[in-house]
């Protein structure tokens, strides 16, 4: 369950995107180049992993390695529980805030660190928590050790929230922690419409649905989380549509407790959503029409 006093930051959703796709969004082909790439016996940190297999498929194929999946959700049982399921020996979960993770590594701890989707998170407000993050992800990596950090930010209006590729550097111990942190920092902020969109999901969503999970991947398919059983569902099943308009609900009412400003966002990113929603459903039932005909 949700703590009611959590930060926007650790009310950020836990999401499982496929290892591969991870692997080329850090700059390596496969999973299976980037464990290669990785030197004998090393040390590897992923700064809010959540619950993508990513760590698990590399872990597996180089044995030697020790590798740590560091993450605020495995506060969670359920989400812990999950993350656990086949994990291999070599590989650990650590449930800690990134914006105190100076506290849990000693400096020149780990032979590469990575990390993908937090910093966007921890930079909603103000960028205190996530220069802290930066901070430390630097100086817990060894030097000539490699950090990756994303995605780099878009500028272009909500369609930035789309994912792109991290910012990988090799440490160099001339260079302080302050500066990569700024640095980091600007390749990674999103814009201001798209910081609201997030703050408005992490606000709004995980309050809703109680927890951070409320979206899983099974190969393509993607489930939403049916609150009233605990189970997660089809997005466009009887359920699925039912729970997506009660959260768009929720949404509208956040948003008319704030400024105009922020009511009219919230429309356009309604509107867009609803003709999205709108388009998938008969292209669904087209498709639907056509395989019963036949």
């Amino acid at each position: 369950m949700i703590d009611s006093n959590a930060t926007v930051y650790e009310q950020a959703i836990t999401t499982d995107r496929p290892a591969e796709m991870l692997a080329r969004r850090h700059g390596f082909e496969s999973v299976s180049q980037l464990a290669e790439s990785l030197p004998e016996n090393a040390r590897v940190l992923d700064v809010g992993a959540g619950a993508s297999p990513f760590g698990k498929e590399v872990a597996a194929l180089r044995p030697d390695i020790t590798w740590t999946n560091f993450d605020y959700s495995y506060h969670d049982p359920a989400i812990l529980g999950e993350v656990t399921q086949g994990a291999p020996s070599n590989i650990e979960f650590v449930a800690g805030d990134a914006t105190r993770l100076a506290e849990a590594y000693e400096p020149e701890t780990f032979d590469a660190v990575f990390s993908y989707w937090l910093l966007p998170h921890l930079s909603i407000d103000n960028p205190e928590p996530a220069l802290a993050a930066a901070k430390a992800i630097f100086n817990v990596t060894k030097s000539g050790g490699l950090i990756s950090v994303g995605p780099q930010a878009r500028r272009g209006g909500l369609l930035s929230i789309q994912s792109g590729k991290a910012v990988q550097v090799i440490k160099d111990e001339e260079q302080a922690a302050d500066t990569y942190a700024e640095q980091i920092l600007s390749t990674t902020k999103l814009p201001k419409s798209s910081r609201y969109v997030q703050k408005l999901a992490n606000e709004v969503a995980t309050p809703f649905f109680g927890t951070t999970r409320y979206t899983r991947r099974d190969g393509k398919r993607l489930s939403l989380y049916h609150p009233e059983s605990g189970e997660y569902v089809p997005p466009f099943s009887r359920r699925g549509m039912t729970t997506t308009g009660r959260l768009m609900k929720a949404a509208a009412s956040y948003t008319t407790e704030n400024n105009e400003d922020k009511v009219r966002t919230m429309r356009n990113v309604a509107i867009g959503a609803v003709a999205i929603a709108a388009g998938v459903t008969a292209a669904h039932y087209v498709l639907k029409q056509r395989s019963t005909r036949r």
